[in-house]
Protein backbone atom coordinates (compact mmCIF):
# COMPACT_ATOMS: atom_id res chain seq x y z
CA UNK A 1 0.00 0.00 0.00
CA UNK A 2 2.80 2.12 0.74
CA UNK A 3 4.45 1.49 -2.90
CA UNK A 4 1.01 2.45 -4.02
CA UNK A 5 0.51 6.08 -2.38
CA UNK A 6 4.17 6.88 -3.67
CA UNK A 7 3.82 5.75 -7.28
CA UNK A 8 0.31 7.53 -7.72
CA UNK A 9 1.66 10.35 -6.21
CA UNK A 10 4.41 10.47 -9.32
CA UNK A 11 1.88 9.14 -11.70
CA UNK A 12 1.13 12.12 -14.09
CA UNK A 13 -2.47 12.66 -16.27
CA UNK A 14 -0.81 10.98 -19.32
CA UNK A 15 0.62 7.80 -17.26
CA UNK A 16 -1.12 4.87 -16.87
CA UNK A 17 -0.25 2.77 -13.64
CA UNK A 18 -1.46 -0.69 -12.26
CA UNK A 19 -1.41 -3.51 -9.87
CA UNK A 20 -0.99 -6.82 -11.90
CA UNK A 21 0.04 -9.21 -8.43
CA UNK A 22 0.08 -9.61 -5.73
CA UNK A 23 3.68 -7.80 -5.66
CA UNK A 24 3.81 -6.26 -8.97
CA UNK A 25 3.01 -2.81 -10.08
CA UNK A 26 3.30 -1.70 -13.68
CA UNK A 27 3.70 1.58 -15.06
CA UNK A 28 3.49 2.88 -18.48
CA UNK A 29 5.13 6.79 -18.70
CA UNK A 30 5.50 8.99 -21.41
CA UNK A 31 9.30 9.85 -21.47
CA UNK A 32 11.64 11.13 -23.91
CA UNK A 33 14.71 9.26 -22.93
CA UNK A 34 16.36 7.36 -19.87
CA UNK A 35 18.18 10.30 -18.55
CA UNK A 36 14.44 11.66 -17.52
CA UNK A 37 13.55 8.36 -16.62
CA UNK A 38 16.23 8.20 -14.15
CA UNK A 39 15.76 11.62 -12.55
CA UNK A 40 12.19 10.87 -12.20
CA UNK A 41 13.27 7.78 -10.45
CA UNK A 42 15.68 8.75 -8.42
CA UNK A 43 13.27 10.33 -5.47
CA UNK A 44 10.06 7.82 -6.15
CA UNK A 45 12.93 5.20 -4.79
CA UNK A 46 14.00 7.29 -2.16
CA UNK A 47 10.42 7.91 -1.14
CA UNK A 48 9.70 3.87 -1.18
CA UNK A 49 12.50 3.08 0.91
CA UNK A 50 12.30 5.94 3.59
CA UNK A 51 9.08 3.35 4.90
CA UNK A 52 11.01 2.05 8.08
CA UNK A 53 12.18 6.04 9.17
CA UNK A 54 8.83 6.98 8.41
CA UNK A 55 6.80 4.50 10.18
CA UNK A 56 9.29 3.68 12.92
CA UNK A 57 9.53 0.29 12.07
CA UNK A 58 12.51 -2.87 11.26
CA UNK A 59 10.82 -4.11 8.48
CA UNK A 60 12.67 -2.99 5.59
CA UNK A 61 10.84 -2.65 2.13
CA UNK A 62 12.85 -3.87 -0.84
CA UNK A 63 12.08 -3.03 -4.38
CA UNK A 64 13.60 -3.82 -8.27
CA UNK A 65 12.50 -2.21 -11.10
CA UNK A 66 13.11 -3.12 -14.66
CA UNK A 67 12.09 -0.51 -17.69
CA UNK A 68 10.94 -1.69 -21.09
CA UNK A 69 10.97 1.32 -23.67
CA UNK A 70 8.47 0.67 -26.09
CA UNK A 71 9.76 -0.13 -29.45
CA UNK A 72 7.31 0.62 -32.62
CA UNK A 73 6.40 -2.49 -33.38
CA UNK A 74 5.47 -3.89 -30.26
CA UNK A 75 2.04 -4.46 -30.46
CA UNK A 76 1.45 -7.66 -27.67
CA UNK A 77 1.17 -5.55 -23.87
CA UNK A 78 1.54 -8.97 -22.35
CA UNK A 79 4.82 -9.31 -23.93
CA UNK A 80 5.56 -5.68 -22.80
CA UNK A 81 4.54 -6.66 -19.05
CA UNK A 82 6.89 -9.97 -19.35
CA UNK A 83 10.14 -8.01 -20.55
CA UNK A 84 9.88 -5.31 -17.91
CA UNK A 85 8.98 -8.21 -15.22
CA UNK A 86 12.12 -9.81 -16.08
CA UNK A 87 14.51 -6.93 -15.83
CA UNK A 88 13.00 -6.19 -12.27
CA UNK A 89 14.07 -10.07 -11.81
CA UNK A 90 17.37 -9.37 -12.82
CA UNK A 91 17.69 -5.85 -10.90
CA UNK A 92 16.72 -8.12 -7.60
CA UNK A 93 19.39 -10.54 -8.65
CA UNK A 94 22.30 -7.72 -9.10
CA UNK A 95 21.04 -5.38 -5.47
CA UNK A 96 19.88 -2.99 -8.28
CA UNK A 97 17.46 -0.52 -8.09
CA UNK A 98 16.37 -0.80 -11.41
CA UNK A 99 17.77 -2.08 -15.44
CA UNK A 100 17.11 -1.14 -18.04
CA UNK A 101 15.67 -3.59 -20.73
CA UNK A 102 18.58 -3.29 -23.61
CA UNK A 103 18.91 -5.77 -26.50
CA UNK A 104 21.71 -7.26 -24.55
CA UNK A 105 20.07 -7.83 -21.05
CA UNK A 106 16.83 -9.22 -23.05
CA UNK A 107 19.06 -11.34 -24.82
CA UNK A 108 20.40 -12.74 -21.45
CA UNK A 109 16.97 -12.83 -20.39
CA UNK A 110 16.17 -14.94 -22.85
CA UNK A 111 18.50 -17.60 -22.30
CA UNK A 112 17.61 -17.52 -18.78
CA UNK A 113 13.81 -18.36 -20.04
CA UNK A 114 15.29 -21.00 -22.08
CA UNK A 115 17.12 -22.10 -18.95
CA UNK A 116 14.52 -22.45 -16.97
CA UNK A 117 11.76 -24.17 -19.82
CA UNK A 118 14.90 -26.91 -19.59
CA UNK A 119 15.08 -27.77 -16.12
CA UNK A 120 12.24 -30.75 -15.97
CA UNK A 121 13.93 -32.22 -18.58
CA UNK A 122 17.26 -32.10 -17.21
CA UNK A 123 16.17 -33.80 -13.54
CA UNK A 124 14.04 -36.55 -16.02
CA UNK A 125 17.27 -37.13 -17.92
CA UNK A 126 19.61 -36.83 -15.52
CA UNK A 127 21.43 -34.17 -16.95
CA UNK A 128 22.78 -33.10 -13.70
CA UNK A 129 25.83 -34.48 -12.70
CA UNK A 130 28.36 -34.50 -9.44
CA UNK A 131 32.06 -33.09 -10.00
CA UNK A 132 34.07 -33.30 -6.97
CA UNK A 133 36.51 -30.46 -5.48
CA UNK A 134 39.02 -32.73 -3.79
CA UNK A 135 39.99 -31.51 0.02
CA UNK A 136 44.01 -31.99 -0.10
CA UNK A 137 46.28 -32.85 3.14
CA UNK A 138 48.71 -29.87 2.79
CA UNK A 139 51.29 -32.19 5.03
CA UNK A 140 51.17 -35.38 3.28
CA UNK A 141 49.60 -33.89 -0.09
CA UNK A 142 47.20 -37.02 0.36
CA UNK A 143 43.29 -36.40 -0.50
CA UNK A 144 41.30 -37.05 1.87
CA UNK A 145 37.27 -35.51 1.32
CA UNK A 146 36.08 -33.54 -1.74
CA UNK A 147 32.98 -31.07 -2.05
CA UNK A 148 29.72 -32.16 -3.85
CA UNK A 149 29.70 -29.46 -6.52
CA UNK A 150 26.87 -29.57 -9.52
CA UNK A 151 27.20 -29.61 -12.98
CA UNK A 152 24.24 -29.57 -15.59
CA UNK A 153 25.70 -31.46 -19.10
CA UNK A 154 23.00 -29.20 -21.06
CA UNK A 155 22.77 -30.93 -24.20
CA UNK A 156 22.63 -27.95 -26.66
CA UNK A 157 25.22 -25.98 -24.24
CA UNK A 158 27.41 -28.55 -22.92
CA UNK A 159 28.61 -28.39 -19.24
CA UNK A 160 26.64 -25.69 -17.19
CA UNK A 161 28.06 -23.67 -13.95
CA UNK A 162 25.82 -23.50 -10.82
CA UNK A 163 26.07 -19.44 -12.00
CA UNK A 164 23.82 -19.99 -14.97
CA UNK A 165 21.10 -22.06 -12.89
CA UNK A 166 21.12 -22.19 -9.29
CA UNK A 167 19.92 -18.34 -9.27
CA UNK A 168 17.04 -18.71 -11.26
CA UNK A 169 16.36 -22.25 -9.30
CA UNK A 170 16.56 -19.49 -6.32
CA UNK A 171 14.23 -17.20 -7.71
CA UNK A 172 11.15 -19.94 -9.07
CA UNK A 173 11.65 -21.67 -5.48
CA UNK A 174 12.69 -25.32 -7.16
CA UNK A 175 16.41 -25.07 -5.55
CA UNK A 176 15.31 -27.67 -3.17
CA UNK A 177 14.99 -30.47 -5.79
CA UNK A 178 18.34 -29.89 -6.93
CA UNK A 179 19.85 -29.96 -3.35
CA UNK A 180 18.23 -33.02 -2.36
CA UNK A 181 19.64 -34.55 -5.80
CA UNK A 182 23.02 -33.17 -5.29
CA UNK A 183 22.47 -35.05 -1.98
CA UNK A 184 21.18 -38.39 -3.62
CA UNK A 185 24.48 -38.53 -5.49
CA UNK A 186 27.17 -37.36 -2.77
CA UNK A 187 25.48 -40.45 -0.09
CA UNK A 188 25.63 -42.54 -3.68
CA UNK A 189 29.74 -41.71 -4.14
CA UNK A 190 30.59 -42.00 -0.59
CA UNK A 191 28.63 -45.58 -0.44
CA UNK A 192 30.56 -46.80 -3.35
CA UNK A 193 34.10 -45.48 -1.72
CA UNK A 194 32.82 -47.41 1.54
CA UNK A 195 32.38 -50.69 -0.36
CA UNK A 196 35.54 -50.44 -1.61
CA UNK A 197 36.93 -50.54 2.17
CA UNK A 198 37.89 -46.79 1.43
CA UNK A 199 36.57 -45.51 4.95
CA UNK A 200 38.22 -41.73 5.30
CA UNK A 201 37.12 -39.93 2.79
CA UNK A 202 34.03 -37.31 3.53
CA UNK A 203 32.20 -35.27 1.15
CA UNK A 204 30.89 -31.84 2.12
CA UNK A 205 27.07 -30.72 0.34
CA UNK A 206 26.12 -27.55 -0.20
CA UNK A 207 22.14 -26.30 0.26
CA UNK A 208 20.87 -23.47 -0.26
CA UNK A 209 19.57 -21.37 3.22
CA UNK A 210 15.58 -21.98 2.12
CA UNK A 211 16.14 -25.48 1.77
CA UNK A 212 17.88 -25.73 4.98
CA UNK A 213 15.20 -23.55 6.43
CA UNK A 214 12.96 -26.24 5.76
CA UNK A 215 10.30 -27.14 8.07
CA UNK A 216 10.24 -30.61 6.61
CA UNK A 217 14.49 -30.41 5.94
CA UNK A 218 15.64 -33.23 8.36
CA UNK A 219 13.13 -36.01 7.22
CA UNK A 220 13.88 -35.07 3.82
CA UNK A 221 17.56 -35.95 4.90
CA UNK A 222 16.86 -38.45 6.35
CA UNK A 223 14.95 -40.24 3.96
CA UNK A 224 17.75 -39.93 1.50
CA UNK A 225 20.74 -41.14 3.96
CA UNK A 226 19.09 -44.05 5.89
CA UNK A 227 19.33 -46.01 2.28
CA UNK A 228 22.83 -46.03 2.68
CA UNK A 229 25.54 -47.40 5.59
CA UNK A 230 28.64 -45.46 4.93
CA UNK A 231 29.76 -44.09 8.35
CA UNK A 232 27.43 -40.58 8.83
CA UNK A 233 30.12 -38.76 10.12
CA UNK A 234 31.71 -38.74 6.23
CA UNK A 235 28.85 -36.29 5.26
CA UNK A 236 29.25 -32.03 6.13
CA UNK A 237 26.28 -30.32 5.66
CA UNK A 238 27.06 -26.72 4.38
CA UNK A 239 24.35 -23.93 3.82
CA UNK A 240 25.20 -21.75 0.73
CA UNK A 241 25.86 -17.72 1.43
CA UNK A 242 23.40 -16.91 -1.81
CA UNK A 243 19.89 -16.61 0.10
CA UNK A 244 19.52 -14.75 2.91
CA UNK A 245 16.48 -16.66 5.10
CA UNK A 246 15.21 -15.00 8.74
CA UNK A 247 14.27 -18.69 9.99
CA UNK A 248 17.25 -18.78 12.30
CA UNK A 249 15.22 -20.49 14.62
CA UNK A 250 14.46 -23.21 12.62
CA UNK A 251 17.83 -23.83 11.04
CA UNK A 252 19.48 -24.17 14.80
CA UNK A 253 16.70 -26.62 15.28
CA UNK A 254 17.75 -28.30 12.19
CA UNK A 255 21.00 -28.29 12.87
CA UNK A 256 20.73 -29.74 16.49
CA UNK A 257 18.98 -32.67 14.66
CA UNK A 258 21.05 -33.12 11.76
CA UNK A 259 24.01 -33.67 14.69
CA UNK A 260 21.92 -35.94 16.45
CA UNK A 261 21.70 -38.35 13.20
CA UNK A 262 25.34 -38.54 13.04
Amino acid sequence: RHCAVILKEYTADSDILAKISENSFVLMKLSADQEELVRWLKPVFHRIHDYTRQYRTSFELNISAGIYMLQADDRNLEEMIFNASQGAHLAEKLHKNYIFCSSKVMQELEKEKQIQSDIDRAFSNHEFHLYVQFYVDSANREIVGGEALSRWQHPQRGILLPKDFVPIMEREKTIARLDYYALKEACEFLQCLYEQQISNFFMSCNFSRETFAAADFVNQCKEIIKRYTFPKDLLIFEITESVTSKKFTQIRQNIASLKELG
